[in-house]
């Protein structure tokens, strides 16, 4: 018998077919659906979403919201309902953003600028996703907390090996991943600390690129 998120999974990629979005992979056992560099492509150093990419994330929109809607817990308008969900639920999907291994000759910069850049790709498809369905941001787990997220890996997770453009293509992409909590306590506890973890790099990004500027400004 397959499970709510393996169901979840399916059901996604089967409808994000049916719309005609290219090359959609799901991996089951981490609950990722990953959209392509043909179906979300960003350039070298870039976070925005081109005219195929806006028309993409508005057909991931459409299907991706009566989709969270079935295994949301409750709404914002019914939270009172959230901790009396009865079945699997999702407690949170993250929209990853990923950059290839380039970027700036120094290695330090280099890191600074792709944890941003990964941060800003997530961010500008949650906001694109969002613009084209807002009742996303409706949609809550049995915490009453808004299931839709935002987080940045960097180059720290590579779904393709190499050092040349097709790898590099590959891998600045957008991943949706997909967390029941019905899972282990171990997995809720986990994403938990990826949420920490992912709010402390961002701060520490910022406080870094700040630091930066100021460098720059005493030197001039």
């Amino acid at each position: 018998m397959r499970t709510a998120p393996q169901r979840l999974l399916t059901d996604l990629k089967s409808k994000l077919n049916d719309e005609g979005i290219p090359q959609v992979e799901i991996d089951e056992k981490n609950g990722v659906l990953r959209l392509s560099e043909r179906a979300i492509r960003f350039d070298p150093g870039k976070s925005d979403l081109d005219a195929t990419a806006q028309d993409n994330v508005a057909r991931v929109a459409r299907v991706l919201s009566p989709l969270i809607q079935q295994y949301s817990a409750c709404t914002v308008d019914t939270g009172d309902q959230c901790v009396n969900h009865r079945g699997a639920a999702l407690e949170t999907v993250f929209i990853e953003g990923h950059t290839d291994t380039t970027g700036a000759p120094d290695p330090i910069e280099r890191d600074r600028k792709n944890w941003l850049l990964s941060t800003d790709r997530a961010t500008m498809t949650y906001r694109a996703i969002v613009a084209d369905a807002p009742e996303l941001k409706n949609f809550r787990n049995r915490l009453n907390e808004q299931i839709i997220s935002v987080s940045g890996y960097s180059s720290t997770r590579p779904i393709t090996p190499g050092d040349d453009k097709a790898a590099w293509a590959k891998n600045r992409r957008i991943d949706l991943r997909f967390v029941m909590d019905a899972e282990t306590r171990f997995g809720l506890d986990e994403i938990r600390l990826i949420r920490a973890l992912n709010a402390e790099i961002r701060e520490q990004v910022e406080r870094i690129a700040k630091l930066s500027q100021e460098g720059v400004e005493r030197c001039k």
